[in-house]
């Protein structure tokens, strides 16, 4: 990942509490967040973990609108932040090509499966 790419990371405080690392894009009424993960304080000092905001099942391609009044302050990453953040993404990624095989998959076995037999 390059300098510029690592800008378009920020950290988005939400009024709900959350703190949200994503790629963005600012739009009028927002940001469009792509691969947006909720930062988890661990109960170890000065650890974390982050897991996808959403189930990605539900996400078109990992894509949401976050709006501007959703939005209490925007922080930025540090290099170390951004690198976990994009293990993070990665593996989410793999995930999601790994159901996604696995599903369609099913759909040719039970097809398969669902063979007529004419006496």
């Amino acid at each position: 990942m390059n300098k510029e790419q690592d800008e378009n990371i920020k950290i988005f405080r939400l009024h709900s509490g959350e703190d949200v690392i994503t790629f963005y894009e600012e739009f009028e009424q927002g940001v469009v967040i792509i691969n947006p993960m909720v930062i988890i304080e661990s109960n170890h000092k000065n650890k974390f973990l982050i897991k996808p905001l959403l189930p990605f099942r539900i996400l078109e391609n990992n894509v949401t609108l976050l709006y501007s009044n959703d939005i209490q302050f925007i922080m930025v990453p540090t290099q170390t932040i951004i690198d976990y953040y994009l293990s993070a993404v990665e593996q989410v990624e793999i995930e999601m090509f790994e159901s996604y095989v696995n599903e369609q998959t099913s759909l040719v076995e039970n097809k398969s499966n669902n063979s007529i037999t004419v006496h």
